[in-house]
């Protein structure tokens, strides 16, 4: 059976370049997911529009989305 050189890597070892670009695309991720939050619950309690609970839930979606790509990055480059 064939493992991926994540599974098999001394763990003596420092990451490679690749497992590092997928971590910080991870923290980039959720940076931005924290700040879609903060955005959303901004506009849904200080909004002056009719529709901010349309823009809060775009935000919403924002954040679950840059959330989840940051991991599949990470999951996608390194392995984890």
């Amino acid at each position: 059976m064939d493992k991926s050189k994540a599974i098999d890597r001394n763990p003596d070892e420092p990451p490679s370049m690749v497992s590092r670009l997928g971590f910080v695309i991870y923290w980039t991720g959720c940076a931005l997911a924290v700040l879609f939050v903060i955005l959303a619950l901004i506009v849904a309690f200080n909004g002056e529009n009719t529709n901010k609970w349309v823009i809060g839930t775009v935000l919403a979606i924002a954040a679950v989305t840059s959330c989840v790509a940051g991991r599949a990055a990470k999951y996608i480059l390194s392995g984890k």
